[in-house]
C-alpha cells in the first residue's frame, strides 16, 4: 500500500519524514510526496501519486509557513478521489476555515503532545470497534499520525 504524505515543515524538520517512511515501512506501506512547488495548483505528477494511494497524511506546522496552501490543495484533491485523510495541524497555525469541521482533523502542540495523542489513540480504537465514514484513516493512518506527533515533539524536549 502507498501512504502520500503533504506536509509544510522547515527544512530542519524534514527528517521526520524519512523516519515516518520507515516507520510505516515495517507496517507494509510506502510513503510518497509530491514535487511541485506551487502552492495552490497540483501538478499532474502529484494528482497520479495521490489517486493511486491508499491514504493521504498531511501535516501542517508553523515553521512551514510558505507550504500551508500547497498541503490543502493535496488534502482537496485525496477528498476529490475519496482517499481516507488524516490531517495534522500544530496549534499556533491559524486553521484555514474550510477545514474547521474536517472529521479527521488533529491539533497538536509540539511541547505538550499527550493530548493530541490521547485523541489519535481513541480515533483509532473508535475505528476499530465503530464503522464510520473516516474509520479507515484512522485503521490505516492511525500509527503514521502517532508517529509524526512524536518525532516533532521529541525535538524540543
Amino acid at each position: 500500500m502507498i501512504a502520500f504524505i503533504s506536509y509544510s515543515l522547515n527544512e530542519s524538520e524534514k527528517y521526520v519524514v524519512t523516519l515516518l517512511a520507515q516507520k510505516l515501512r515495517e507496517k507494509g506501506f510506502s510513503l510518497t510526496s509530491g514535487f511541485s512547488q506551487s502552492p495552490s495548483f497540483v501538478d499532474f505528477q502529484t494528482e497520479n501519486e495521490i489517486k493511486n494511494s491508499s491514504l493521504f497524511i498531511g501535516l501542517v506546522t508553523s515553521s512551514g509557513r510558505n507550504n500551508f496552501p500547497k498541503v490543502y490543495s493535496e488534502l482537496h484533491k485525496a477528498l476529490t478521489y475519496n482517499k481516507p485523510a488524516i490531517l495534522l495541524v500544530e496549534d499556533t497555525v491559524k486553521l484555514d476555515s474550510g477545514l474547521a469541521n474536517f472529521p479527521n482533523l488533529i491539533r497538536f502542540n509540539r511541547y505538550y503532545p499527550d493530548i493530541a495523542m490521547e485523541e489519535v489513540k481513541n480515533r483509532i480504537q473508535t475505528s476499530k470497534t465503530v464503522q464510520q465514514d473516516n474509520s479507515l484513516a484512522w485503521i490505516l493512518g492511525g500509527a503514521a499520525a502517532l508517529a509524526l506527533i512524536s518525532y516533532l515533539s521529541s525535538e524540543k524536549k
